[in-house]
C-alpha cells in the first residue's frame, strides 16, 4: 500500500433508501424498511473507499470480516449517512469502526476488516 493511510482516515457516503433496498424473500417484501444487507452493502462500500487510493497497481483490498449492529428503521425514502473511520492498521489489514444515521438517529454501527493482498494471490481464490 501507498503511503499516507492513517489511523483516524475516514470517508463517508449518502443514500437514498429505495423499494429495491427492503427485504424481499422469494418475491414476498416483508416491510418498507432499509433490510440489514443494504445496510452492510453500504457500509462496507464506506469502508472501501478509505482503502482505494491507498492501494498500489498489484494490488486489491478484500472485506474479511464484518460485525454489524441493526439497531433502528430506516423507511423508504429515508436518506443515510455512513461514516467509516480506521480504528486500526496493521501490514496487511486495515480495521475501521462504520456508523450509519438517519438524520441524527443511529441505525446501525460496527466493524469491519480488510486485508490488502496481491491481485494474483486473490486470483487463485476463483
Amino acid at each position: 500500500m501507498r503511503n499516507g493511510l492513517t489511523i483516524g482516515s475516514g470517508r463517508s457516503l449518502q443514500f437514498t433508501v429505495t423499494e429495491t433496498m427492503v427485504p424481499n424473500f422469494d418475491g414476498a417484501v416483508i416491510h418498507p424498511l432499509c433490510s440489514t444487507v443494504t445496510l452492510v452493502y453500504y457500509m462496507e462500500w464506506a469502508s472501501r473507499k478509505i482503502i482505494e487510493p491507498y492501494l498500489e497497481d498489484h494490488e486489491e483490498g478484500m472485506g474479511v470480516e464484518i460485525e454489524i449492529k441493526h439497531m433502528a428503521a430506516a423507511a423508504v425514502g429515508a436518506e443515510i449517512a455512513v461514516e467509516a473511520t480506521v480504528i486500526a492498521l496493521t501490514e496487511r489489514a486495515i480495521y475501521t469502526q462504520i456508523i450509519a444515521k438517519t438524520g441524527s438517529k443511529r441505525i446501525a454501527a460496527g466493524k469491519m476488516k480488510q486485508s490488502v493482498l496481491p491481485r494474483k494471490v486473490i486470483e487463485k481464490l476463483y
